[in-house]
């Protein structure tokens, strides 16, 4: 038995709309024979709730310590950063109190890092880093970072982050290149999102409620943030050059700073009859948005860094089946490339949006091609259970040196 403990600042169930990679993980984990312990505090977007300020609640055999600390991507950019400071000393005095033999640090924020070096430095712990978007580049690639002395001091503590690892996971492999950059004596292992194809597969729930002007229609579907990194605006420019198909329609399940601007966007797009917004909803509940659905966007801006990404969309998209429309270069274009689970598009261009759009909807044999090897993926080579024996192997790994 391992004792382990895993900070992650956005932890949620299946009954949230969240990423439920710690606690995919962490149930199966638990199964094993292992202790775990989850570290989170409240996000707008989990099922994760705390009336304390420390709070202990027990999911699936995992002891999960919640910080009352909230964030939303709706904060201002300070209340942010207080807030991620507070989860993270707050963690320190944790991981101090109560040795753990391995504790892992997933990242972003970055800050996390702070108890995940504390734990090995004072308690002699091993420390995985998680890396699950690459900060402070993606801040200083979108702007978000500004001023020479604060970058500077964040890529200081990214460099500290990765030294003081026993093991670093990186979620893709461009994550990994870059990682092995910053310091080649990184012991690197890519471990992405996975697929919950049992969960997406065998999930019952009740149909969709689709609302009038979309019944009977071809459905495309959009689930994830509505936000400063994500191309939404590309989907609707092409639907805009296909207002005449009147059987087709997309739905945008999710929330986030632009989700306002893209409601009116398609207003003003006079797309009204093709366009539906859901508003956050359970993931169980997405299971079937997706089911009646004929694909899935990944759209991220022309940043690098997004290149790099490993959203968990992508995977949902792999357990439903789903064929994916995506825009992005990089290991996600190659994977399209090798195994023919979707199309890629050109960034920006709605022509290729459209005809995208169009290729899913009007060929049945591309469609079952492209869903069949969307599946396949999910089932194999992004399996969940696989990937949790993959991760197990990292962290036993470590705790036996």
């Amino acid at each position: 038995m391992i004792k382990i403990a895993y900070i992650h600042q956005y932890f949620g169930t299946t009954k949230g709309s969240w990423s439920t990679r710690p606690y995919e993980f962490g149930k199966r984990w638990v199964k094993a024979g292992h202790q775990v312990t989850i570290i989170t505090a409240p996000y707008y977007k989990s099922d994760i709730v705390s009336s304390r300020f420390i709070d202990r609640q027990y999911i699936e055999g995992m002891e999960v310590v919640i910080i009352n600390a909230p964030d939303s991507n709706l904060f201002s950019k300070l209340k942010r950063i207080w807030n991620a400071l507070r989860f993270a000393f707050s963690c320190t005095w944790l991981v101090i109190r109560c040795r753990y033999e391995v504790v892992i640090s997933s990242s972003g924020p970055i800050s996390v890092g702070i108890p995940g070096i504390a734990a090995k430095l004072f308690r002699k712990s091993k420390l995985i880093f998680e890396v699950r978007d690459l900060w402070p580049e993606g801040g200083v690639q979108m702007g978000l970072f500004k001023g020479r002395f604060r970058n500077k001091l964040a890529y200081w503590f990214e460099s500290v982050c990765y030294k003081q690892s026993d093991s670093i996971i990186a979620l893709s492999q461009g994550m990994e290149e870059y990682i092995k950059i910053k310091n080649s004596n990184s012991f690197v292992t890519v471990i992405p999102n996975s697929s919950d194809t049992d969960f997406f597969q065998n999930e019952v729930c009740a149909a969709p409620d689709i609302p009038q002007h979309l019944k009977g229609k071809r459905l495309f579907v959009y689930f994830g943030s509505l936000g400063l990194m994500d191309a939404c605006e590309e989907i609707l420019y092409g639907f805009q050059l296909l207002k005449h198909r009147t059987d087709l329609g997309c739905v945008f399940i999710g929330d986030g700073a632009f989700r306002t601007d893209l409601e009116g966007m398609a207003k003003k797009l006079g797309l009204s009859d093709h366009v539906h917004f859901t508003g956050l909803i359970p993931k169980s509940d997405v299971v079937g948005w997706l089911k009646e659905a004929v694909g899935s966007f990944v759209v991220f801006k022309p940043f690098p860094v997004l290149s790099t990404s490993s959203p968990n969309k992508l995977f949902d998209s792999f357990a439903s089946g789903l064929p994916v429309i995506q825009n992005t270069k990089g290991w996600m274009s190659e994977l399209i490339d090798r195994t023919g689970c979707g199309i890629n598009v050109v960034s920006g261009d709605s022509v290729s949006m459209s005809n995208a759009i169009l290729k899913l909807a009007d060929d049945p044999e591309f469609w079952s091609k492209a869903s069949s090897s969307s599946l396949q993926l999910g089932s194999i080579e992004f399996n969940r259970s696989f990937l949790s024996d993959k991760y197990i192997g990292v962290i036993n790994s470590i705790s036996h040196v």
